[in-house]
């Protein structure tokens, strides 16, 4: 049997992983979001909470220690203040495991995931420092920057996860797995009118676009794709921070593009981010009078290209406050994706989500959500861990 601490534990994204492989496994959690916490035991059961990190004087024995530590300081989408030793930043906790790693039996393999934006210039140094620490207690360190879509699941995220093994073994990380996976095969039957938009959201995304273009910032705004990557795609500005969520259509890989972007069913989604509410939720855009299901697509021979379609989208008659959009005089609707496409895009399964549903409010089902780890991507990680290393291959498979 497996024993797993999961510090910065969310909502048991390494636990599900492990419970979808069969894994036997035990876990224990370090968690303080109130929300994380009830989210996690009510998919996972009741776990003990080992509470605030900095609480923590020393870690139980463990196998697998994980740690996706707090991100906001070192995203390119936060306030970029760092993950320096003694800086007091949420993404500098990284460090209290370097004080409990001295205080403890040192686990047999540590595993890490954070955003991109830790291997960029200004992260690196400190992250390189944090390597080095790991080599200092015998760990040899193995990292990648792995994108969900590479893993079955139908979402732009990109994620650096390091695997840190003691002993000399270096880890090699899992090949990518083509899939034909799409957005349109997550989306549910029927979503109520509230996450559509309306034409007054629409016009002034518009405006906002044409006051940027005014000052020369042509890259905030809507622009519909040709198609050829992911589908057509619209680009929708989110109401509370527009340099933020206002993005140009086409580059996926862009970390600032976690939210406001507006996705054909047929494509691949942005990277979720933990919005907590003001539209930042992701957009869809559906075709009007089809059922957004699989089978129901009503796919057009021709592909658009923004070099035909004039500057303003125009919006045509709304049902009630929502709004059509006409493009090549096809008529389209907006939304937004809901809580539970949230889930099912970050890999959990519909009962997960009925299960945390019954204990967090909406806004913090996207937040938790977006907060996660996709769970594909760690269960292809696992299944080379334990392929590589013949002892935690024999516990995983005893009870």
């Amino acid at each position: 049997m497996i024993e797993m601490i999961e510090l910065f534990a969310g909502i048991g994204a390494f636990r599900k992983a492990l419970t979808n492989l069969g894994i036997s496994h035990t876990s224990i959690i370090s968690e303080i979001d109130k929300h994380a916490i009830k989210a996690y035991n009510a998919i996972h059961g009741e776990t003990p909470n080992l509470g605030n990190i900095c609480d923590i004087e020393k870690l139980p024995k463990c196998d697998i220690l994980t740690y996706g530590f707090p991100c906001q300081d070192i995203s390119s989408a936060g306030l970029t203040k760092g993950l320096s030793e003694g800086s007091g930043t949420r993404s500098g906790l990284l460090w209290e495991i370097k004080r409990l790693l001295i205080s403890s039996e040192l686990p047999p393999v540590l595993i890490m995931e954070n955003v991109k934006a830790l291997t960029f210039k200004k992260n690196m140094p400190d992250f390189q420092k944090w390597i080095l620490f790991l080599k200092s207690l015998c760990y040899t360190s193995s990292w990648q920057n792995i994108n969900a879509k590479d893993h079955r699941c139908p979402q732009n995220r990109e994620r650096i996860f390091m695997v840190s093994m003691l002993g000399g073994q270096t880890y090699k990380f899992p090949a990518k797995s083509e899939s034909t996976l799409c957005l349109m095969y997550i989306l549910e039957e029927k979503v109520d009118e509230s996450y559509f938009l309306t034409a007054k959201q629409i016009k002034s995304y518009e405006a906002h676009k044409e006051r940027h273009e005014v000052k020369g910032h042509h890259n905030l705004g809507w622009k519909p794709s040709d198609g050829r990557g992911y589908a057509h795609s619209l680009t929708c500005k989110a109401d509370r921070n527009k340099s933020d969520l206002i993005i140009v259509a086409g580059d996926l890989n862009n970390a600032r593009e976690s939210a406001g972007r507006i996705y054909n069913t047929c494509g691949i989604s942005p990277t979720l981010s933990a919005c907590g509410g003001g539209d930042t939720q992701i957009k869809v855009l559906l075709p009007v009078g089809t059922l957004n299901r699989p089978g129901t697509w009503k796919q057009r021979d021709e592909v658009f290209d923004p070099n035909n379609i004039g500057p303003t989208l125009l919006c045509s008659a709304e049902k009630g406050n929502i709004a059509n959009i006409l493009i090549d005089d096809i008529p389209l609707r907006i939304r937004k994706l809901t809580e539970r496409e949230y889930y099912r895009l970050m890999c959990f399964t519909d009962d997960d989500f009925d299960r945390a549903r019954a204990v967090i409010s909406n806004t913090q089902l996207y937040k938790t959500a977006g907060n996660s780890i996709v769970v594909n991507v760690l269960e292809d990680i696992f299944i080379e861990l334990f392929m590589q290393n013949k002892e935690l291959n024999k516990m995983a498979w005893s009870s």
